[in-house]
């Protein structure tokens, strides 16, 4: 049976301040040569699913913004990061960083 499936996914930043990263390294290859803001984050997705022909079909909304860190992963995140040769230039949008922190 065919199935058709719609997903729409909207990340947010939770308001409060970003944690700031700096780089470690200055290797080109290394992961560690990264600069930016991390701020805790939450996703809302809504979603639909039907079979093609019309028989079955469900829709929803999923939330997910764990507070706490779940054993071998992370919370979600929304990063500005800059990388590379980047990581050690100044962050142009530094200065307009809302207080809600949108």
């Amino acid at each position: 049976m065919k199935t058709h499936l719609d997903l729409d996914s909207v990340y947010r930043r939770k308001p409060g301040k970003p944690v700031v990263v700096t780089p470690q390294t200055t290797d080109p290859m290394s992961p560690n040569n990264w600069a930016g803001k991390v701020w805790q984050g939450f996703v809302t997705t809504r979603f639909t699913a039907s079979y093609d022909d019309g028989s079955w079909s469900v829709h929803g909304t999923a939330e997910w913004a764990p507070e706490l860190p779940i054993e071998g992963a992370t919370t979600g995140h929304i990063i500005h990061e800059r990388n590379g040769v980047f990581a050690r230039q100044k962050d142009v949008d530094d200065e307009h960083v809302p207080a809600d922190g949108r």
